[in-house]
């Protein structure tokens, strides 16, 4: 019973992965001193995202952005990029991908690639429509919801740039292996080095891949991969994203730079605040977004 029962417990940690216990929003904008407005917009499929609208801070906006987050927080933990994006001239869109923070349900099953993709659109379109900006969408994802930032190059139109903070990696399985050795899996750490804790982990890493239901990392052949302009982020000390493996999703596409920073998993902007804004500009200022 010891193998099958680990098996299960692996699976339902998967589940929860992309249907966590719901975090509240731990700060707002204004804390940081920036204006907003809540909104809400409805994904192709029917599910409602809540939104933060940050409105460009002149008449004549460098861009426009949206801003995701990690898996199991929600969109105030970005909110350090979003002010620096803001800084930079640009109109922000940030939003909590369904099953987090204040946006709608979404039963866990297979296909949550295109699923978490779906939000990028819908927050994409309503950036445009906010700000209306015929000029393409920056879209900035954090570690698990850098995936979803990229693979949307494959079919979304209106994204010109990605910038992706502790992610992408090539082989998932490897992430999720690094959040249990991070303590980031609901599992006691002494269970991980026993032989029922390993099968747990490797069970859940194989129902989480199953559940993307997704080619990971997708072929620079399809859609914008390879003419559109990425950033990858990934810290020098980061326990759960390891920087090679960032290194070999940024080397499939031959607009895709990564850059190592000081700093653990999505840390570096507190780490080393300047490094980081001079990486942000350096990167906007070399993207001249078509107009």
């Amino acid at each position: 019973m010891a193998w099958p029962l680990a098996r299960r417990v692996g699976r339902t940690i998967a589940t929860r992965l992309y249907s966590p216990p719901r975090r509240g929003h731990h700060r707002r904008p204004t804390d940081l001193g920036l204006e907003f407005s809540e909104s809400v917009r409805r994904t192709a499929d029917g599910v409602d995202l809540h939104l933060w609208v940050l409105e460009p801070p002149t008449r004549a906006s460098s861009g426009t952005a949206i801003v995701g987050h990690g898996i199991g927080l929600t969109k105030s933990a970005s909110l350090r990029q979003a002010a620096l994006l803001h800084e930079a001239g640009y109109g922000v869109v940030m939003y909590d991908h369904r099953n987090h923070g204040r946006s709608g349900r979404d039963a866990v099953r297979p296909g949550m690639a295109d699923r978490f993709t779906l939000d990028i659109q819908a927050a994409a379109t309503f950036a445009s429509e906010r700000f209306q900006d015929d000029g393409p969408v920056l879209a900035y994802g954090f570690s698990f919801s850098s995936f979803p930032s990229v693979y949307a190059l494959r079919d979304t139109a209106g994204i010109g740039a990605v910038v992706c903070d502790s992610g992408p990696v090539a082989d998932i399985a490897h992430l999720l292996g690094g959040f249990a050795e991070a303590g980031a899996l609901p599992l006691p750490p002494w269970l991980l080095g026993t032989p029922w804790g390993r099968e747990v982990v490797a069970a859940c890493a194989a129902r989480a891949v199953e559940l993307l239901d997704a080619e990971w990392p997708p072929p620079a052949s399809q859609g914008s991969l390879d003419r559109t302009p990425m950033l990858f982020i990934v810290g020098a000390d980061d326990a759960m994203v390891s920087a090679d493996q960032v290194q070999a999703v940024a080397a499939l596409y031959d607009q895709a730079r990564c850059v190592v920073l000081d700093g653990a998993h999505l840390d570096c902007v507190k780490r080393d605040p300047e490094a980081y804004r001079a990486t942000l500009e350096g990167f906007l200022e070399s993207w001249e977004p078509a107009r």
